[in-house]
């Protein structure tokens, strides 16, 4: 069959993104770094006045103790979109201390008009601030240079302007030296960035040419991965993949995979890129690790010293399903949180997306059937086609988990501590001893929020819902789900700054009792639905029965579970699934489509 040709699949490809808003208009990129150099000028302004404190002294020595930023993520490599958020490096200088950061920082930003929603999280794995700095979403992280050590420069354009572009300072390896692992893992966002725009270009430089000019071949080489990586994140974030924090993949790990490919396939278009990603990596036997650089053993300053990711040497290091490796020293794993359920459905959404390619090089599909997890019926989509695309349409069993607040300050924090839950609950169910080899989860990186309007004394209810399906082994007839949900409860609920109001659900439900606003634009399937559930209430007692037969777990749950008997149709006779490198002995598994 006759292929379309490359320059007018690029074309399309194009056209498609700037008709999903996956490109930020120039203004949007003007408004952010006018946002970095005032975000630069009041970390600069209040480190002065910190320095100056804790010295006693006014002197002019004071006007050296600035700030530096440093973006790194989508921002740094071009990737992101106008609802991106900039991920920032503030390194600071040696007399600001990580408490000075996440205290008298704080205080500072709290004071300033133009600073909203702000949320720090010094406990995190990684430390972080969240607000928005004049509507902007920023990520701030913190990172101190050595006391002997001077701040990077940023580079000056010519007459010495330095509010104009925004120029990014470069961090070497001598930045290292003094720094604990928490510092560490802040500092390394910015080096990973850095070494892979190098790795990228140097990638475009070693395919040029001979008729070729080699810093052209390099910018043209980047242009056509940035097309990629943005296409690739996109399509994750469509099919409930892109999430470090619920075990997916984030930004760093898709731009890992696509940089790979690019050093494979250097003067490829970004169609060819974007194919060559889905039929290579849905053809990775992983665990095998996927690695930019020859591993890098030794430091690289005699007075840095700290451990590498080696699954051959280190136990733990050998048991990561997907590793996908850091370039900068020290190598880490990038998606260590990557477990079972997680993979699974990455490995069977990147099969699906490689149909879909070799049907857009046919003529048969286009790129918006990459870009939505419901494609509209044509003459080349069937119905049964859709329910198959669909996430919600190939499973009979889901778990809802519910999570509530009655205001919107009590909602982010709560929120935010039990999504970073989620990714236990997610794992703990094919890890249970009951469990095991009975049945599959496939988690949906996705948050459906809505705010409900309550006739109590609470106006409002802000709500967000996140699913997973699971599926039973054949010829099971009966397994009890309580454990699990009863220990993610347990430890949500142990939570010292949960407040009255704060609430969390988890509910059993069938494919055709599902919600309807996870449907987005698919039609949704004609079934009755009622209000009343099988509820377990907060005494623990006694229960309710609804029309539906569902169960629900509360967060303020104390009494027991029941057994939850599996319908006996629910069982098909093949487990689905689009990989050729399965391992051989495992289960088959039901609850298809086709039984919904």
């Amino acid at each position: 069959m006759k292929e379309i040709d490359e320059k007018l699949l690029t074309k399309s490809l194009i056209k498609t993104m700037q008709k999903h808003n996956l490109y930020e208009a120039s203004e949007g990129e003007t408004r952010r770094q006018h946002v970095l150099h005032q975000l630069e000028e009041v970390l600069s302004k209040w480190s002065r006045s910190l320095w100056k404190s804790k010295n006693n002294s006014s002197s002019n020595a004071a006007k050296a103790r600035n700030v530096t930023l440093i973006t790194f993520g989508s921002y740094r490599l071009r990737v992101h979109k106008s609802s991106s958020d900039i991920d920032v490096l503030a390194l600071c200088p040696h007399h600001i201390t990580r408490d000075d950061f996440f205290d008298s920082l704080v205080s500072t930003l709290d004071a300033d008009a133009r600073v909203t929603d702000l949320h720090p999280i010094p406990g995190a794995y990684t430390p972080v601030m969240k607000f928005y700095f004049d509507r902007v979403a920023i990520d701030l992280l913190f990172a101190q240079v050595g006391e002997h050590h001077a701040m990077p420069l940023r580079p000056r354009k010519e007459g010495g302007d330095t509010k104009g572009v925004w120029q990014e300072a470069e961090l070497d390896d001598a930045h290292l030296i003094g720094l604990d692992e928490c510092a560490l893992r802040s500092l390394n966002g910015v080096r990973v960035a850095q070494l892979l725009l190098k790795l990228v270009k140097s990638a475009g430089a070693a395919g040029c040419k001979h008729d070729d000019c080699p810093e052209e071949q390099c910018n043209r080489t980047f242009e056509n991965f940035r097309t990629a990586l943005i296409t690739i994140k996109e399509w994750a974030n469509t099919h409930g993949l892109y999430s470090n924090v619920l075990g997916f993949l984030g930004g760093v790990n898709w731009a890992i995979l696509v940089a790979k490919v690019v050093q494979i396939k250097p003067n490829a278009t970004p169609p060819a890129l974007i194919r060559l990603f889905f039929r290579m990596f849905a053809r990775w036997r992983w665990p095998k690790p996927v690695r930019l650089l020859n591993m890098q053993k030794t430091s690289p300053h005699p007075s840095v010293e700290f451990p590498c990711w080696n699954n051959r040497l280190n136990h733990r290091d050998g048991k990561d399903l997907m590793p996908i490796i850091t370039p900068a020293y020290p190598s880490m794993n990038s998606s260590y949180n990557v477990q079972r359920p997680q993979l699974r459905r990455i490995k069977d959404e990147i099969d699906k997306a490689e149909v879909i390619l070799d049907a857009i090089y046919a003529g048969s599909s286009t790129w918006d059937d990459l870009f939505t997890n419901t494609p509209q019926p044509t003459a080349n989509v069937t119905n049964l086609q859709i329910m198959e695309h669909n996430f919600f349409w190939q499973h009979v069993h889901y778990l809802e988990i519910t999570i509530r607040a009655t205001n919107a300050n009590d909602f982010r924090s709560w929120f935010g501590y039990c999504e970073s839950r989620l990714r236990v609950l997610i794992n703990s169910f094919e890890s249970h001893p009951d469990m095991m080899g009975v049945l599959e989860c496939f988690p949906y990186a996705k948050f459906f929020e809505r705010v409900v309007e309550n006739k109590g004394k609470h106006g409002k209810t802000f709500v967000t819902s996140f699913f997973m399906a699971l599926r039973f082994a054949r010829g099971v007839e009966e397994v009890d789900l309580t454990p699990c949900p009863r220990k993610y409860l347990t430890d949500v609920n142990s939570w010292p700054e949960r407040v009255p109001g704060m609430d969390v659900s988890i509910e059993h439900k069938l494919q055709k009792h599902l919600p309807s606003f996870v449907f987005a634009a698919a039609e949704v399937p004609a079934t009755t639905r009622t209000n009343t559930k099988k509820v377990i209430d907060t005494s623990g007692k006694h229960e309710k029965e609804g029309g539906n037969g569902q169960k629900r777990f509360s967060s303020t749950h104390k009494g027991k579970g029941k057994r939850k008997k599996m319908p006996k149709n629910n069982h098909s006779e093949k487990w689905q699934n689009h990989s050729s490198k399965r391992p051989r002995k495992e289960l088959s598994y039901g609850d298809t489509v086709d039984e919904v």
